[in-house]
């Protein structure tokens, strides 16, 4: 009998040795059993990481021990609402696959705080124009007055008044970004100024009946103005001109000594002071297109009356993308965004068409570029959201704060706060809104 039970007893732990071995041996490899699809499988594994650390992470609701930055693993397959918390953040939220035998990231994902806008002045801007180096804001009022606030003091200055003028407008800032170009009109009669931002000097161009005038892409003291005699150097610091190119033209974009021009609809291209007639590149749908920028073998107009953008590709390999938009903005050399009343788009240099980011059921006022490439900063009605551009499920969107209607933005050189001109709860001025 003793020895009966011996045996019996030994063979019960060779058997239960046999059943158990294998599933040691498949969980310590990072096999589990499915239930919901009733099988074995192999585990994946999650990288998930934050700025700022330490957030908490939670997995289909539930609270994992960890916190970012943080390796999760033998997770088995499936997709996962993933959650991150941190006190004082707006939270973060996606919907990944965890694949069998493979690793999801989820890095350097930004938490972006839970803020509120602060005045920093008073000042009502009717129109606002963002300087070359994204530092500084031109400001106009509706009493003529030209302002402009810089980030980096976080300070106005006034630059003059030109209440004399029945129309007073931005035209743009200079490569250095310490002048600004205006345009001003009285009657018939149209000039143009010079605001110096550094010294408060004004200086008014030579009077020769310019349509048109444009600084130099990198020259800060050479400008360019068109007539009906043809394209004029301007040159501020010996207040000189000189005429450098005869030709009938409605518009104009100097890249070099490429000249793009246009005549009407006609939009063509020629060499700087030969005297024959330019290449015919397009013919626009209407006549109040302007060259805005080129980029590589693009070339960008926009009609403003119409809000409507061309791109033209001058190698002919991709057809003209003729579509609708107020502003366009360049993140590097290959893509940029631009957007309408309620949509905005992507479009990189080395795709054929543009991709559509959102469309949104409220007016949008400004669009703003992060630097990191990851987000995008849009105004729309009453709110400032922040987009991001993750392929993955649906993309992010949040309310960074209610209550505002920015005009323009522009962030520091950090990234870490936001400015905008415009109203927040119905107070007129320029404020600030932390971010990180």
């Amino acid at each position: 009998m003793t020895l009966l039970y011996r045996r019996l007893t030994y063979g019960i732990f060779i058997i239960i040795f046999l059943i158990l071995a294998p599933v040691v041996v498949l969980y310590t490899a990072g096999y589990r059993y499915n239930f919901t699809k009733g099988r074995v499988q192999k585990t994946g594994i999650l990288t998930i990481s934050s700025n700022p650390r330490g957030a908490g992470i939670n997995l289909n609701g539930q609270l994992v021990k960890q916190t970012t930055p943080a390796k999760i693993e033998k997770i088995l397959p499936g997709d996962y609402e993933i959650q991150l918390t941190l006190p004082g953040y707006h939270s973060w939220q996606k919907k990944l696959p965890i694949y069998e035998n493979s690793t999801a990231f989820a890095e350097k994902i930004n938490l972006w705080l839970l803020a509120t806008s602060s005045p920093l002045t008073a000042i009502k801007a009717e129109t606002t124009f963002v300087s070359s180096d994204q530092k500084k804001l031109a400001l106009l009022t509706n009493k003529k007055e030209l302002w402009v606030f810089d980030q980096a003091t976080e300070k106005n200055i006034f630059l003059g008044q030109l209440n004399n003028y029945t129309e007073v407008k931005i035209n743009d800032w200079s490569a250095d970004a310490n002048l600004i170009l205006m345009a001003v009109k009285s009657g018939a009669v149209k000039d143009f100024y010079v605001f110096n931002y550094q010294n408060g000097s004004r200086q008014k161009l030579v009077n020769k009946n310019f349509t048109s005038v444009k600084w130099d892409k990198e020259k800060s003291t050479i400008l360019y103005g068109l007539n009906s005699q043809g394209l004029w150097t301007i040159d501020i610091s010996a207040q000189t001109t000189k005429l450098i190119d005869r030709l009938a033209a409605t518009a104009f974009y100097l890249n070099g000594s490429k000249l793009y021009y246009l005549n009407g609809r006609e939009l063509r291209l020629k060499t700087l002071g030969d005297g024959a007639p330019g290449q015919l590149i397009e013919n626009l749908p209407d006549a109040d297109f302007t060259v805005k920028d080129q980029k590589k073998n693009r070339l960008f107009l926009l009609n403003e009356t119409a809000h409507s953008l061309a791109i033209i590709d001058l190698d002919r390999q991709n057809k003209t993308i003729l579509t609708s938009a107020d502003k366009f903005s360049w993140l590097n050399d290959n893509l940029m965004l631009f957007y309408n009343d309620w949509e905005i788009f992507i479009y990189d240099l080395n795709k054929p068409e543009p991709e559509l980011i959102t469309r949104w059921g409220e007016k949008i006022s400004s669009v703003l570029w992060h630097p990191q490439g990851k987000h995008i900063i849009f105004a729309s009605e009453n709110k400032i959201k922040i987009i991001e551009l993750d392929n993955r499920e649906l993309r992010n969107i949040i309310d960074l704060d209610s209550g505002a209607q920015a005009q323009e933005m522009l962030l520091d050189n950090r990234s870490q706060n936001l400015y905008y001109a415009g109203s927040y709860n119905g107070a007129d001025g320029i404020f600030k809104l932390r971010l990180q």
